[in-house]
């Protein structure tokens, strides 16, 4: 089970639902509100974390793993659709909507000496507005 919003109103009840009838969770995302995320997955050793990133902010993120000790890490070009909402562009006097905007996928696989899950997604969140 893949739960989107996993810390707003409805991805907390669902959590409380899996857990009842035992049903597994195999991802969890959220916005911004790490601290829950935390624990909503404490106790349970995460290997693997994706985030999708703004191209511009690649290297401070980058950057920022490194002197985290997190060295294994997968870079991926892609397109996203979110709150940005995508613009429009002339091309040859012609009016185009681009509606998906170019992204960077990231992920990154660490081992339990390595940060927290906590401290993993604020090199995120801080290094990028997502």
């Amino acid at each position: 089970m893949i739960i989107l919003g996993s810390t707003g109103s409805i991805g907390v009840n669902t959590l409380i639902i899996a857990k009842k009838f035992s049903l597994h969770v195999e991802v969890l995302v959220c916005g911004k509100n790490i601290e829950l995320l935390n624990k909503q997955i404490k106790g349970k050793l995460m290997k693997r974390i994706e985030a999708v990133i703004k191209p511009f902010k690649l290297d401070d993120v980058k950057e920022a793993l490194m002197e985290a000790d997190v060295s294994r890490i997968t870079i991926s070009e892609v397109k996203g659709h979110g709150r940005q909402q995508g613009h429009s562009e002339l091309y040859r006097g012609n009016e185009y909507v681009v509606e998906y905007l170019p992204k960077i996928k990231i992920k990154i696989v660490y081992h339990s000496k390595n940060p927290t899950v906590c401290e993993l997604l604020s090199i995120f969140l801080s290094s990028t507005s997502l």
